[in-house]
């Protein structure tokens, strides 16, 4: 009875009281709001979260150009099996000069050995880099399904948001109407009418800015979807009604932690970042492998043929005859200025790197779980609050202020 008299007062708070409750309860209708938003032309289909990730799977093209670099690691596993190819060599000389010098034709082989397993060695950090790039991708798929969620509850929250307003719009335009007439029943000064004009003309700047962020919000959300050509709607609409209804989006407010030891070991477990990090410390060590055994020269074997068609030495006459025979050469590089000390260094620092890379990053790991942890509590309690007083309140002030 007192809220009725206030209103019968003209107590302009108790109705702007009324009006914000009103929006809270107006969220559980952003549902039936959301078929406004596309037109009655355009073929129309819902779109549930899990139809957002996997299209977002299919279709975003930042995974669609990092995806190619699986194929280039596996590309680069077989070129560092490939084998060194051998050269021919052929020389032909002419002229006198070279006849009298008996400078001999010649034709041969030229080929490298590597020693202390370079190619297995090679193969291995090809094969271990091709891995850290596998972690890499999953990574970045992991972080794009997470925006596409992330952009999907904003889409959502948009359109929520543009409910409410409307929600309100309605209320203030009611609001008008029962000024005007207890101002023409001389119950309430014109100062009155025009305090509810003047509530409803500012609605308008906020229904306007609503629809920008609905427009803004789903446009985030096409482009990680790679544009999907056909107009959607979204089906999990809902989930920020302030009911506990389970969706894609969000799991029930009530369903009960695990306990933030559980998680954190099973973050450090599963993080797929880390699990890349831990990668790139097993492609480093290779490399130093690798790089210890260039200290050790690769062979360079020769084989070929000379032969000559020259003035016989020992013959009174100019006889001339042919002189032939086989040849086989053997050589190394002599590792007298440097033998891969400055490379040695190098990679010894990128494996230490690395491993401060990974216990940074399980620092990281540690302090992201305990503050979304710590969230998610505080926001299980908000809602328990919203569900146990704050709405059912308002439901009843509501009421009244529908009543008088």
């Amino acid at each position: 009875m007192r809220h009725l008299n206030a209103i019968f007062q003209g107590d302009w708070r108790f109705i702007r009281q009324s009006m914000i409750c009103l929006t809270i309860l107006s969220l559980i209708s952003s549902t039936a709001f959301a078929e406004t938003l596309t037109p009655d032309s355009e073929p129309v289909t819902l779109m549930s979260l899990s139809d957002a990730l996997n299209m977002a799977d299919q279709y975003n093209f930042q995974l669609q150009a990092n995806k190619k670099n699986i194929d280039l690691g596996q590309t680069d596993i077989r070129i560092a099996g490939e084998i060194p190819n051998p050269q021919f060599q052929i020389q032909m000389v002419y002229g006198n000069i070279y006849r009298v010098a008996a400078s001999p034709n010649q034709q041969n082989i030229n080929h490298v050995i590597e020693t202390a397993g370079k190619r297995r060695k090679r193969v291995d950090a090809a094969k271990a880099a091709l891995q850290v790039t596998q972690y890499q991708f999953e990574t970045q798929r992991w972080d794009i399904r997470y925006q596409t969620k992330q952009a999907y509850s904003d889409y959502d929250a948009a359109i929520a948001n543009l409910a409410a307003i409307e929600a309100q719009a309605s209320l203030l335009k009611t609001m008008v109407d029962i000024a005007r007439k207890r101002f023409k029943a001389g119950a309430v000064p014109e100062s009155e009418v025009l305090q509810a004009k003047l509530a409803l003309s500012q609605l308008k700047t906020q229904r306007r800015q609503a629809v920008g962020q609905v427009e803004q919000a789903k446009y985030h959300l096409n482009t990680l979807l790679g544009n999907p050509p056909q107009a959607y709607q979204l089906s999990d609409l809902g989930v920020f009604s302030l009911q506990s209804t389970k969706s894609d989006v969000a799991p029930l407010p009530s369903k009960p932690l695990p306990d933030l030891a559980t998680l954190l070991q099973k973050a450090q477990n599963s993080r797929l970042d880390l699990k890349a990090l831990v990668s790139q410390v097993t492609v480093n060590e290779k490399q130093l492998r690798l790089v210890q055994a260039q200290k050790i020269p690769d062979l360079q074997f020769a084989g070929g043929y000379l032969y000559n068609h020259a003035p016989y030495p020992y013959s009174p006459v100019n006889y001339k005859a042919y002189f032939h025979g086989p040849m086989f050469q053997i050589g190394a590089n002599l590792p007298l200025y440097h033998n891969q000390q400055a490379e040695t260094k190098k990679a010894q620092i990128a494996v230490v790197q690395a491993k401060v890379q990974v216990d940074a990053l399980k620092k990281q790991i540690q302090e992201d779980v305990i503050t979304a942890y710590q969230g998610i509590v505080a926001a299980q309690e908000n809602i328990k609050l919203y569900e146990d007083n704050l709405l059912p309140h308002s439901t009843e002030v509501v009421h009244l202020a529908q009543e008088s």
